[in-house]
C-alpha cells in the first residue's frame, strides 16, 4: 500500500499543477519514506517493469528503484545541475533523458553511468521520447 501512495503521489507532482498544500503533503509523506526525495521537485517517472523504474527532477536529480520503491531507492550520478524534465525508456538498459539548457543524458547501462550530449542548445528540452534505440 505504501509503494502504491509514493507511486500516485508521485504522479500527482508530475501531471497536474495542484495546489502547494497537497505538493507539500505528497512531498513531506514520500520524503519521510524515501528521505532521499527531501526538497527537490521531481518532474518525470517512467517504469520499464512493475519493479524497475526512474524519478528525474531538480538539480540532476535521478532516482532509481528496483522493486517499485518499496525499499530500494538507488541515486544516480547524472553529472549536472540543471533540471531534468523528462525520461524515454527504450529498454532497462537504454534510457534517455532532456531538461533545461539542452541538456541530453542517455545510459546505455540501466543508469550506472550517464553519457551528456553537448546539443548547443540554450533552450529547455521538455519531452523525448524514443520508439527504439536508433529513432527518438
Amino acid at each position: 500500500m505504501k509503494n502504491f501512495f509514493f507511486i500516485l503521489c508521485l504522479f500527482i507532482l508530475s501531471y497536474f499543477n495542484l495546489n502547494a498544500e497537497c505538493r507539500n503533503y505528497c512531498i513531506t509523506y514520500s520524503s519521510d519514506i524515501y528521505p532521499q526525495l527531501t526538497n527537490f521537485k521531481l518532474n518525470d517517472i517512467i517504469f520499464g517493469t512493475n519493479d524497475v523504474g526512474w524519478v528525474i527532477g531538480d538539480l540532476g536529480t535521478i532516482i532509481k528503484t528496483t522493486d517499485g520503491f518499496y525499499d530500494s531507492v538507488i541515486n544516480q550520478e547524472s553529472n549536472t545541475s540543471e533540471e531534468l524534465l523528462s525520461i524515454s525508456l527504450v529498454s532497462n538498459d537504454l534510457l534517455w533523458i532532456s531538461g533545461n539548457n539542452g541538456i541530453i543524458l542517455k545510459t546505455t547501462n540501466g543508469g550506472d553511468a550517464w553519457i551528456q550530449y553537448n546539443t548547443n542548445l540554450t533552450d529547455n528540452i521538455t519531452s523525448i521520447d524514443f520508439a527504439n534505440e536508433n529513432v527518438g
